[in-house]
């Protein structure tokens, strides 16, 4: 049997929630990218081989970025597939059309302060009847410390804060099922 990693599993969900929604606009963007790069290609010179010394510049480099990636991308797959999950009537008449460029600016995040914002956004778009009632007494604080999280874990901490004080009338059904595998994925963190 086949054991899947919770990030699989978060890539797999989130690909199933926002297939439908980000389809055409992916295909554009993908072959405009295509485009992009063989014109660059065609019209960049042919460069020398680098010098000994700077050859494993560029390894050195990308080996410090899977720590960055390790984090962030499992914190903003988190974030993604909670976000699918959010029922249209628990959010603001706005979303529906600020969610498509909130997709694309997570696909993108590289940084915690992108997922940072990428979560003060989300929460400001949901709706107070989708929310505990001791969220409206929480919520300020919790701004603050969203505002001064400083790594994945709390990050991560603050992003379940904001799904378990969300009713389950606010989510969708699937969100019952998915969310065992969600928390484990949240935990993996670091």
């Amino acid at each position: 049997m086949t054991t899947y990693s919770p990030i699989e599993v978060f890539r797999h969900m989130l690909l199933r929630a926002t297939l439908v929604a980000l389809a055409p606009s992916l295909v554009a963007a993908g072959e405009r990218k295509k485009k992009a790069e063989a014109e660059r290609k065609d019209a960049s010179p042919r460069t020398p081989e680098a010098p000994e010394a700077t050859r494993d510049l560029p390894a050195r480099r990308a080996s410090a970025e899977p720590t960055k990636a390790a984090t962030v991308e499992p914190l903003t797959l988190a974030l993604l597939a909670f976000e699918a999950h959010i029922s249209w009537g628990s959010v603001s008449r706005t979303w529906a059309t600020r969610r498509i460029r909130w997709v694309r600016r997570a696909k993108g995040a590289t940084s915690l302060e992108d997922v940072l914002e990428l979560l003060l956004t989300l929460e400001s778009a949901m709706g107070w009847t989708g929310m505990d009632p001791r969220w409206s007494r929480r919520r300020d604080r919790w701004l603050a410390e969203v505002e001064d999280t400083q790594t994945g874990p709390a990050l991560a901490s603050r992003l379940l804060e904001l799904e378990a004080a969300t009713k389950w009338q606010a989510v969708t059904l699937a969100w019952k099922a998915e969310r065992a595998t969600w928390l484990k994925a949240l935990a993996a963190i670091r």
